[in-house]
């Protein structure tokens, strides 16, 4: 009898203890918080997570799909983290993909992720993070862009050409541009235009443009250009006294 008894009351511990945590409504998700999001817009967030609301705390467990249709609809997104605020508030962490480059357009300047995603096309209420560390390009086609990346190879040959750069161990800014022909030049120091051309041999070119500013007794502000598209040599014009 006393076993039965034990086992009763048990039993009615559970059955109350479900009816608290599954059937109360003061578990029950009311409002949901968008935190940290810069190039995805609240109500584009909270139109595919407002499914949540309603559901009980515990919902969350099962939140993939939402954490899956958000990255696939946002590319921007890197990662998700829900966090329960109690009793019954959701903030939704969104970390976006940091900015690499900003590609100087005529209707609207681009800024771009280092995987060619594309971060400001959804609204133009946003703040660009540490912009004088961003890559600047120019004369890019706006063909090369779709509505959510960045042409794959051109990335590719960006970052190539940065690292080159970077192996000079000089800290000064430099500028990309892209002529019709799809030629690449620098200006490098904010007075100095290089002429690279093609992307082929970039490494031999960069080579012959260090050994150049290593001997190079000249002021930059009284060099119009350097030519490297011919990486056997550099041409050098100066400008006229």
């Amino acid at each position: 009898m006393k076993r039965l008894l034990v086992s009763f009351t048990l039993f009615l511990w559970m059955i109350t203890t479900c009816y608290i945590v599954f059937g109360s409504d003061q578990l029950k998700i009311t409002e949901l918080k968008i935190k940290n999001n810069n190039y995805v817009p609240n109500e584009a967030i909270e139109r595919i997570a407002s499914p949540l609301k309603k559901k009980h705390l515990l919902s969350l467990l099962f939140s993939s799909n939402i954490r899956k249709t958000l990255t696939q609809n946002f590319p921007q997104i890197n990662t998700i983290t829900f966090k329960v605020k109690w009793p019954n508030t959701v903030e939704i962490h969104i970390e976006e993909k940091p900015e690499w480059a900003i590609f100087i357009q005529s209707n609207q300047d681009i800024i771009v992720a280092s995987d060619g995603t594309l971060l400001n096309t959804l609204h133009q209420n946003y703040h660009i993070q540490n912009l004088e560390d961003l890559i600047i390009v120019k004369g890019v086609s706006s063909q090369t862009f779709n509505n959510k990346s960045l042409d794959k190879k051109l990335v590719q040959n960006i970052q190539k050409t940065r690292r080159e750069i970077e192996s000079f161990k000089q800290n000064v800014p430099v500028q990309y541009q892209f002529n019709p022909i799809n030629e690449l030049s620098l200006l490098y120091n904010d007075e100095v235009e290089i002429k690279l051309g093609k992307l082929q041999l970039i490494k031999e070119k960069f080579v012959q443009l260090n050994r150049f500013l290593k001997i190079n007794t000249v002021a930059l502000s009284k060099i119009q250009y350097i030519d490297l598209r011919d990486p056997e040599k550099v041409v050098v014009n100066y400008t006229p006294e």
